[in-house]
């Protein structure tokens, strides 16, 4: 039988941000389904806050200080290989407030949550923050909020980097922005330094390098603008505030990991998919963590009532099938078979995930397999 250490869960982890928060006079609200009408041919959460788009057009109203744990879907780094930190289906712990909140209050918040509750040592944490930038025909300036509640907790400034519209700057895009009018804010963004990771880009090397030693744990979103549909711009006088943190980043941090799949709760999931109960090899780890991500995710999605298909969200789903089928090939001359094993080990292991009891759907999961297996083998599996 396999152990279930909920202490190092991103379960646990994730109800621990929530506490916290209420712990601080916020709201919880229920987390949104990744599966929307709204949204037909695609899925609903991303990353963050869905409620925020509602609040800033003014259709919807939520307490002044709300937090969430919402289940995220990002299928665009479901296609990635070896991925490090990225997961295709995730949690997400949002908190968000209403204008008139003091941007410290949001800022010491995010801090306390990493250092006292995850137990994270200051030494480790970098911060970025806006440095200014052109975006379109708007020169917008720096945003020193951030790096003067850094500075206040007595941190150092030698730890802090700035970026520009790029890297640090949050805007709406897409094509359902109500009215032509989009928000945006600059961003501060909270970094793990993962001195374990091995690194050659020396004193270059900073948060947001691409060689990983740098972990993405929180941003804090100062949503200060308003751009018209006549390229015009307004300053929001109360901003809109949204901090997020990645769940399982943090528990990365807290593990000194350096790959997801050398997370202690993933390495006892990949033990119970293998079914023996023996340490995974290493180099065998990654790729089979890549397979059970996305079937999990597969499970889940499917659970919440999206099917494969050939269009819309549903060619997304499929994708994510056919992905985990190739990567499984590489571990059994009958991929199909190792697959439904997977699924079967999954569903009796994970139960109740992100927010749905798999057990329940058992049989409709399995159904919908059988119908992609099919698909497969019609085509012919390569």
């Amino acid at each position: 039988m396999c152990d279930r250490n909920s202490l190092t869960s991103p379960d646990f982890i994730g109800k621990s941000f929530v506490q916290h928060y209420m712990s601080r006079g916020h709201v919880s609200l229920r987390p949104q389904s990744l599966i929307s009408p709204a949204f037909p041919t695609s899925f609903l959460m991303s990353a963050g806050f869905h409620e925020i788009d509602a609040v800033l057009h003014g259709h919807e109203r939520i307490p002044r200080k709300s937090v969430v744990l919402q289940p995220c879907f990002r299928h665009f780094d479901a296609s990635r290989r070896n991925r490090r930190v990225h997961l295709s289906l995730f949690f997400m712990g949002a908190a968000l407030y209403a204008p008139g909140w003091m941007y410290d209050e949001v800022v010491d918040s995010v801090f306390s949550y990493l250092l006292d509750v995850a137990g994270l040592p200051e030494k480790r944490l970098w911060l970025s923050t806006f440095a200014g930038g052109k975006l379109g025909a708007h020169l917008l300036p720096s945003h020193e909020k951030a790096l003067k509640c850094w500075l206040a907790r007595g941190y150092e400034k030698s730890r802090v980097v700035s970026y520009g519209i790029s890297d640090n700057f949050w805007h709406e895009g897409g094509k359902r922005v109500p009215d032509g009018i989009r928000f945006g804010g600059p961003q501060a963004e909270i970094f793990f330094d993962c001195m374990e990771r091995s690194c050659d880009c020396g004193e270059k090397c900073l948060p947001g390098c691409t060689c990983g030693r740098f972990i993405e744990l929180a941003n804090i979103i100062s949503i200060s603008y308003r751009f018209l549909p006549r390229n015009e711009v307004q300053n929001i006088e109360s901003p809109l505030c949204e901090s997020v943190v990645g769940i399982e980043r943090t528990l990365m941090a807290m593990e000194r990991c350096v790959h997801m799949a050398d997370l202690s709760y993933h390495r006892r999931l990949l033990e119970c998919v293998c079914g023996n109960g023996e340490e995974v090899a290493e180099a065998q780890r990654e790729v089979l963590f890549q397979v059970f991500e996305r079937l999990r995710a597969f499970c889940v999605i499917v659970a919440q009532g999206c099917v494969p298909a050939g269009k819309g969200r549903g060619s997304v789903l499929r994708r994510l099938f056919r992905l985990a089928v190739q990567d499984a090939a590489r571990f059994s001359d009958k991929p199909e078979d190792f697959v439904r094993e997977i699924v079967q080990r999954i569903i009796g292991y994970a139960g109740n995930s992100f927010g749905v009891n798999l057990r329940s759907c058992r049989g409709a999961i399995l159904d919908v397999i059988g119908r992609e297996v099919g698909l497969l083998v019609k085509e012919g599996l390569d």
